[in-house]
């Protein structure tokens, strides 16, 4: 989805996008692509954007597997960025409630 965009043009109802990643990234250079779209996303269509992937796991064979995490709110600012523990998204959350407008 960070990559696909946003594709529908009826955006203004949207509030939440959770995006579902699948194994974690291939090098820095994509995870930081990744957070770079994903905070645009939330800038130009105003929802709260959460990503994450699996705690870990490599993908045809890669030696290299960074677990991705994010949360974005409506501004674009960071709620938090993971490459170690997907799991830790979901509690921040728990602990620091926010509204979704």
């Amino acid at each position: 989805m960070v990559k696909q965009g946003v594709k529908n043009e009826d955006t203004p109802a949207i509030n939440l996008i959770v995006h579902p990643i699948g194994v974690g990234m291939f090098s820095e250079e994509q995870f930081d692509e990744w957070i770079n779209e994903a905070k645009k996303i939330a800038v130009a269509y105003k929802p709260m954007i959460i990503g994450t992937s699996h705690a870990d796991g490599s993908f045809r064979g890669s030696d290299v597997s960074i677990p991705i995490a994010y949360c974005f709110d409506k501004n674009g600012d960071a709620i938090f960025v993971s490459k170690t523990m997907c799991e830790l998204g979901c509690w921040i959350l728990k602990q620091k409630p926010r509204p979704v407008d």
